[in-house]
């Protein structure tokens, strides 16, 4: 019985209600996603990729919805309430991995729907980054001790995420690009701008780039930081995700292992620290 003993732990505790929010977001945009004739014939399903359910290219959990939406609601009520369970009893450590692995995995999810579907593009994703990256500012801002050095920290992680995404973005060059700059491969425009430009032009852009959000992170006010280190994090995860997803097709396991590198960063880097100035403040 011990086991079911929730923990208590101001973070978590709030966070798992973000992860409830991010799941059930994922639920409601796959859900509204599907073509008119899917509510009478469930095996005519899509993905958040714009794939059938049964299509073997990156294949993941949706296959639930060739039951119907019933059992799609019914199943991803089990999975919801079984995540907040654990995250409630889990060690703290290990319950905040989870926490940010499931909820960067959904809202990948949630931006897939976003940019295949509905064609939103980059800036679908951003108002769905702000959207959970304010709540998640709400919950970390509001239980970090004041003088804590939260911003400086997430301005790091928040840095190195975004520096991933554009080692990434070179990696995913075709070979015909280091010879001719002008093939470059990048839906953001910006990025696109400065690899057209040769590959020192966007290590240069990358790296003013990084610095000035780090600069400005640290700069801001605790909650405004932190609330763009969130938004960011967000942004530069779903960034390196895509060409994991959509271009190596390695599918939603590599994305959720890039999540839970991400998430074990945060915890370790950003949240242990915390946790030990909150004991040696005598702060609960």
């Amino acid at each position: 019985m011990r086991l079911l003993r929730f923990r208590k732990d101001p973070t978590v505790e709030k966070l798992r209600w973000v992860m409830l929010a991010a799941i059930l977001a994922d639920m409601g945009f796959t859900l509204s996603g599907q073509p008119a004739a899917f509510w009478g014939h469930p095996g005519s399903a899509i993905r958040g990729d714009g794939l059938g359910i049964n299509d073997p290219t990156n294949h993941f959990f949706d296959f639930f919805l060739g039951y119907g939406w019933p059992d799609y609601l019914a199943c991803g009520a089990v999975y919801a309430a079984a995540a907040f369970l654990l995250v409630s009893v889990l060690p703290r450590r290990a319950a905040l991995v989870l926490l940010f692995t499931v909820i960067l995995g959904h809202v990948y999810g949630g931006i897939n729907w976003l940019a295949i579907r509905w064609h939103a593009g980059m800036l679908g994703s951003s108002i769905y980054g702000l959207g959970l990256g304010f709540p998640l500012a709400l919950v970390v801002g509001r239980t970090a001790l004041a003088g804590s050095g939260l911003n400086r920290r997430l301005a790091w992680i928040a840095a190195a995420t975004l520096l991933v995404d554009f080692g990434v973005t070179l990696l995913g060059q075709p070979g015909s690009y280091w010879s001719h700059p002008e093939t470059a491969y990048e839906g953001n425009v910006v990025s696109r701008f400065f690899l057209m430009h040769g590959w020192e032009a966007f290590a240069a852009y990358a790296m003013v780039y990084a610095s000035g959000i780090f600069l400005v992170i640290v700069a801001l006010p605790r909650f405004a930081g932190v609330a763009v280190a969130c938004f960011l994090l967000i942004g530069s995860f779903a960034g390196a995700s895509n060409w994991l997803f959509f271009v190596w097709r390695l599918g939603m396991p590599a994305v959720l292992a890039y999540a839970g590198l991400v998430s074990v960063v945060l915890v370790v880097l950003a949240f242990e620290p915390e946790r030990r100035q909150r004991v040696q403040a005598g702060v609960a």
